[in-house]
């Protein structure tokens, strides 16, 4: 096992505004030497300087460290060793931050612009805990914004199944009262905090801000083991009559894509699927 530590002071305050809370954002990475760099500049770049930047590397052998390395200036802390997968990397991060504010993103998405965190900083008064806004995905199909869905809490299926956990602002409180992320989940981690924390009281609000831009073909991308833990955790926090309604919607969007793909239709659905939302998000 091999561990490298770097650490430096956070970022001087911003004095544009007398709320100027400390944001950490966290990057875990794993053998991402082509995006990792996009990443951290997209975060360096940022207008608002009370950042404290945070990347956890899974001990990756393909030249990531050395890209790490690079930026030691621009990142508050860094930490190459092996874990547990993803989530295991997060909760590190969780562990050494200090920011009031956590943001996530992963090490082959980027911050959709160099004012999302002032932007942010400005949304987020004291009354929020977790503040929720818009994905910019690209796919080999369809590139399209991500809507924010503003859907009553008690409709937990659609509403977490429509956040990304890139897009999505958290206060450093809620995820250590929440136990952070569940690191027997591989790939759904981020929908069992979600539905931890939708199930409690805090306050969530939602923005139309554009927060990142990713790219789908990760570790979250293997539908079929998402899919798996994601029932896991339905049945754990929803009611007998609500996980059926998830069961039978698993089954009808199954028999859509079966359908779509056989009869070569797939593409012409996520045209469509692709000019609505973001037809709908120009209108909000």
């Amino acid at each position: 096992m091999s561990v490298s530590r770097f650490k430096k002071n956070s970022t001087d305050q911003n004095s544009q505004s007398s709320y100027q809370p400390l944001i950490t954002i966290v990057t875990t990475v794993f053998n991402a030497k082509n995006t990792l760099e996009m990443t951290i500049n997209s975060v360096l770049k940022q207008t608002y300087k009370n950042i404290e930047y945070i990347v956890i590397d899974g001990e990756s052998t393909d030249g990531t460290l050395q890209i790490i390395k690079k930026y030691n200036q621009g990142i508050s802390f860094w930490l190459s060793e092996p874990d547990k997968g993803i989530y295991d990397g997060m909760n590190k991060g969780i562990d050494h931050s200090h920011g009031e504010i956590l943001l996530f993103l992963n090490a082959d998405d980027q911050l959709h612009d160099k004012y999302v965190i002032r932007d942010i900083v400005n949304k987020f008064y004291n009354q929020v805990d977790v503040l929720c806004g818009r994905a910019l995905i690209n796919n080999k199909k369809f590139k399209c914004i991500y809507p924010t869905l503003k859907l009553p809490r008690e409709n937990k299926i659609k509403t977490i199944s429509a956040v990304n956990h890139q897009a999505v602002f958290i206060k450093r409180y809620v995820l250590l009262k929440s136990n952070k992320f569940n690191t027997k989940y591989k790939i759904a981690g981020d929908v069992d905090l979600f539905y931890k924390i939708f199930s409690s009281n805090y306050k969530i609000r939602y923005t139309d801000r554009l927060i990142v831009k990713f790219t789908t073909g990760g570790l979250g991308s293997d539908k079929k083991e998402a899919y798996k833990e994601t029932k896991k955790i339905v049945k754990e926090y929803l009611s007998s009559s609500q996980y059926l309604f998830f069961k039978v919607r698993r089954i009808a969007v199954i028999i859509f894509y079966i359908i779509t793909e056989r009869t070569k239709l797939i593409n012409i659905y996520y045209r469509f699927k692709t000019k609505k939302r973001n037809k709908n998000s120009n209108n909000n």
